[in-house]
């Protein structure tokens, strides 16, 4: 047995050991060496002991002492990082400069609040000021306290069977029970889970009132905090937000809980202040509906707060199911997005991202899909072979049946190969066919159905054990189509995919990576009049303010079009194109489509055929010959998308069309320079070398003139599906013809368009809103004035 005798100094220390049951006694001092001088000496070596060890270990603090006993562990165990990293002073949590004031609220159960939280706050939300923890009941989880989110809830409602569980709860921790004991009650938490959601907006207003924003996490969300810092300082936080992936119920549209939503301070104020019944009037209508971030979206959207979309930067996938590389739409990628929260975290997945993040050289910069890539999925692929046994990599994309069992094919049948037929035989015969066919990525083969799977992207997987049934998978990587993916779409690349974030008074997002032809982006976005404006390069924010005003709350959907458009072969700018043309089809037409045609948003976009004016609101503003020449193959791609024309209030022309002759188009590329620049002269010659073998495809008839073509499709009703167009230009524009424009307007009379022709006196080109600003908003206005306003969705 040992007694320590808690003295005050350690020079007075006393140490006697007592063997039981034995006689060994230790041996005795030296009689001639007193006991203090011993005392002494043991006390001075310690000392000096402790002080090496501070020089030695660059100790200055307490504090930092812990911080290297508890330092974590790098992931890659040969390679010594250069930064050092410190418990007490997560790296993430000042890495962006002048960051919003953020309240982070966790919403949890208590059956797994052990399981989630400790790791999360020992890493991921080690940034949040005092987060609130909500669950469905009070507990504490070390220093942080954790709220029943449900202890107001009336008690009509409490004594529906839906509570039964909750009660159960509460019972379970008065007495002392484990109440992990109750996980198996999974049905009945989730039902209970849907009465949280009106309870935490209401107590964290209360409890952390006037945050700039509020993110909405659950217990296995993780939150990449720099790219939310940068993501959030980009919008008002005065405005109503409601941001978050989007999910469908009764065909309407919430964000998804699980990936996290925002919601501004403007918004919480707007919805919670002066109405204390909320939680009452919402608990009710819980009870009839299956889903609480529903329930939620129902309760934002009484008072005018609208859902805007952010996938894929809000995920509902952990790690090893993100998509890298291409998306499943055609023109899709996520390569060069942001990332910003993942779901479904495991507390390893949490640790390995946290670790991850510590580690970065830069954590200012934003964290792209493309830079979980290689730490998260080719680390982990196999380096001896293409393919895994009991794995299944989510290969889910397109599917390849045995004869009679089709129903769920996404592969057009006119691509579908001697080598694609014979694809459901086997794995060895459904790898072969996926490296045959272009956009396949990786397959996974399931044994039991003879099921061969294709993906466009490719994703990591988990394991997957056999079934009883005998359900088996394999899966299978084409790495050299992925590295080859890769290599071509680097981030930094001027010419690969434009950056993330857009850090500017106009508060935007890329939507897609775009070649260098074209630059897709869109708003917040905010449902209501839906908007498409085609623009050149430097005039966007003047314009989008205006429709802004206008058209408060309109989706913004922005491709701008150098002046090289106007010599773009048609494959580069259809190319270009297509991720604009997947948006207007998923997130404006398809839609409209379920609102007044009740189908599923999941409908090919062939069932778009016949959609009417009555069912969306676009108005088509473009600008130049270069916005007119964009919008015609936008136009083209969306009907053979939807084989039916473009819906739109109205079409309005800024400065064009043109004629089409050779002069126009040589000073549509050169007249950005000034005339007294030495660099106009090189771009004149670069012009003339562009334009004169494009023209000579003209001359011989190979090519049709391009912008001949404009000017026809413009007014076809194949293609647009409107009789209202806007005419704004001016005799001074010294790129187009005033009266090329003019020939165009009396072409669209005759063919019964209601034409609104304005010619202006001392503009130039593109110019028309400086000198004649009031103008130009009753021109819009009278456009819109075309549009059957319809509730909001």
């Amino acid at each position: 047995m040992i007694h320590f005798s808690p003295l005050p100094s350690l020079a007075s220390l006393s140490l006697s050991i007592d063997y039981a049951n034995s006689s060994m006694q230790l041996p005795r001092l030296p009689s001639g060496v007193p006991r203090y001088a011993l005392n002494t000496g043991l006390a001075i070596f310690m000392l000096s002991l402790a002080l090496w060890l501070i020089s030695a270990l660059h100790i200055s603090s307490i504090d930092s002492l812990r911080g290297r006993l508890t330092q974590p562990l790098h992931l890659d165990s040969n390679h010594q990082s250069t930064h050092k990293l410190d418990s007490t002073a997560d790296r993430r949590c000042h890495a962006v400069l002048n960051p919003p004031d953020i309240a982070v609220i966790v919403k949890t159960g208590a059956n797994v609040l052990y399981d989630k939280l400790p790791t999360q706050l020992l890493t991921a939300l080690r940034c949040a000021k005092d987060p609130l923890i909500f669950s469905d009941l009070a507990q504490t989880l070390g220093p942080y306290q954790i709220y029943d989110v449900l202890d107001n809830v009336t008690t009509a409602v409490k004594n529906s069977p839906d509570f039964d569980y909750y009660h159960k709860l509460q019972e379970y921790y008065k007495f002392g029970q484990d109440i992990r004991e109750l996980r198996g009650n999974g049905e009945a938490a989730w039902r209970l889970d849907r009465y949280k959601f009106i309870p935490m907006l209401q107590k964290t207003w209360e409890m952390r009132p006037s945050h700039d924003w509020y993110v909405f996490l659950e217990g296995d969300t993780y939150i990449m905090w720099t790219n939310l810092m940068l993501w959030l300082r980009q919008f008002d936080p005065n405005k109503l937000h409601y941001f978050g992936e989007q999910t469908y119920v009764n065909n309407e549209g919430f964000a998804h809980g699980g990936s996290g939503f925002v919601i501004s301070r403007g918004a919480m104020a707007r919805v919670l202040d002066d109405d204390p019944d909320i939680t009452t009037r919402y608990d009710e209508i819980a009870q009839k509906e299956a889903f609480g971030d529903y329930v939620l979206m129902k309760a934002l959207k009484e008072k005018g707060v609208e859902l805007g979309l952010y996938k894929p930067m809000l995920q509902g996938e952990p790690p090893s199911k993100l998509r890298f590389g291409p998306g499943r739409y055609l023109g899709e990628s996520y390569w060069c997005q942001p990332l910003i929260s993942l779901h479904h975290v495991t507390p390893g997945d949490v640790d390995a991202v946290w670790q991850y993040e510590q580690q970065r050289q830069d954590l200012s910069q934003p964290i792209l899909f493309a830079d979980l890539y290689q730490p998260f999925m080719a680390a982990r692929l196999p380096h001896d072979s293409d393919d895994l046994e009991d794995w299944y990599n989510h290969a889910d994309d397109a599917h390849i049946r045995a004869p009679g069992k089709e129903k769920d094919q996404s592969i057009p049948p006119g691509e579908l190969t001697p080598v694609q037929e014979q694809a459901y035989q086997s794995f060895e015969q459904c790898a072969a066919a996926c490296a045959e066919y272009p956009r396949c990525m990786q397959y996974a083969y399931e044994f039991s159905e003879k099921k061969c799977s294709y993906s466009w992207s490719y994703r990591l997987g988990e394991k997957y054990t056999p079934t009883s049934d005998g359900k088996r998978y394999k899966s299978g990587w084409v790495k050299s189509k992925i590295d080859g993916d890769i290599d071509e779409h680097s981030c930094e690349s001027p010419k690969g995919c434009n950056w993330p974030f857009v850090f500017e008074d106009l508060a935007t997002i890329t939507l897609q990576c775009c070649s260098s032809f074209g630059l897709v982006k869109r708003n917040e976005l905010l449902a209501g009049d839906r908007l498409i404006s085609v623009l050149p390069f430097k005039i966007a924010p003047r314009y989008v303010k205006l429709h802004n005003e206008i058209a408060p709350g309109a989706r913004i959907l922005l491709v701008r079009s150098p002046a090289s458009t106007l010599v773009s072969p048609y494959a580069c700018q259809r190319a270009a194109l297509r991720p604009a043309v997947q948006y207007i089809i998923d997130n404006v037409l398809l839609w409209s489509f379920i609102q007044n045609k009740e189908l599923s948003p999941k409908n090919t976009p062939q069932q778009l055929s016949g959609i009417g004016r009555n069912g969306v609101n676009i108005l088509l503003h473009s600008f130049s010959n270069g916005g007119g020449l964009t919008a015609t193959q936008l136009l083209f791609l969306l009907r053979e998308a939807t084989n039916a024309p473009l819906p739109l209030v109205g079409i309005l022309m800024d400065s064009s069309p043109d004629g089409g002759d050779y002069r126009q188009s040589h000073n549509a590329i050169v007249v950005a320079q000034p005339s007294t620049n030495p660099r106009r002269a090189v771009a004149s010659l670069i012009a003339h070398a562009a334009l004169l073998p494009v023209w000579a495809c003209y001359v011989v008839g190979r090519q049709e003139n391009s912008q001949v073509v404009m000017r026809r499709a413009l007014l076809d009703p194949e293609y647009v599906g409107t009789t209202r167009i806007c005419y704004v230009y001016s005799r001074d524009d010294n790129i187009t013809k005033w009266k090329d424009v003019h020939i165009h307007a009396e072409e669209a009379r005759k063919k019964g368009w209601f034409v609104d022709e304005n010619i202006l006196e001392g503009s130039p080109h593109c110019a028309h809103i400086r000198s004649h600003g009031e103008l130009y908003a009753a021109l819009v206005k009278r456009v819109w004035s075309g549009a059957r306003h319809q509730s909001k969705l």
